[in-house]
């Protein structure tokens, strides 16, 4: 796992669709939820009316987690969901882990930092587990 958690990136050997379906079931299966996805590639296929290959956006979060973030400080709940990037390149997959530049800057109590860098290692552990190398 990277120190540097801000570029963290996994490639999965598997197509889009079904690498987007595996990380799904795996984090839901260990305790994580997905409250929200962005479905980057049909918005701006819409919006602009421009072709993208598919990329979506995961926002997922431990409830536990967020509730200790509300405790702490009530903006921390928009910290402590991780944007997980998931996009197709070629025949493969990428997955790139990415955390707030609040969550880093050191603006905010030190409590929810501690909880985003847990988020952060739980969802690298699944990741890998799943099978994704991690680029550098």
């Amino acid at each position: 796992m990277s120190n540097d958690h801000s570029t963290t990136r996994y490639v999965l050997a598997e197509p889009y669709e079904k690498a987007l379906k595996l990380l799904r079931a795996e984090l839901v299966n260990c305790g994580l939820r997905i409250p929200a996805e962005m479905d980057v590639s049909d918005a701006i296929r819409e919006g602009l009316g421009l072709k993208l290959n598919p990329c979506r956006v995961l926002y997922v979060c431990c409830l536990w987690y967020l509730l200790q973030a509300a405790v702490v400080d009530r903006s921390a709940t928009g910290i402590v969901p991780l944007r997980v990037v998931v996009w197709e390149r070629g025949e493969q997959t990428v997955v790139r882990l990415l955390e707030s530049a609040d969550a880093e800057d050191g603006g905010l109590d030190s409590r929810v930092h501690v909880l985003a860098n847990t988020l952060m290692s739980r969802v690298q552990q699944i990741v890998e587990k799943i099978g994704a190398p991690q680029l550098v």
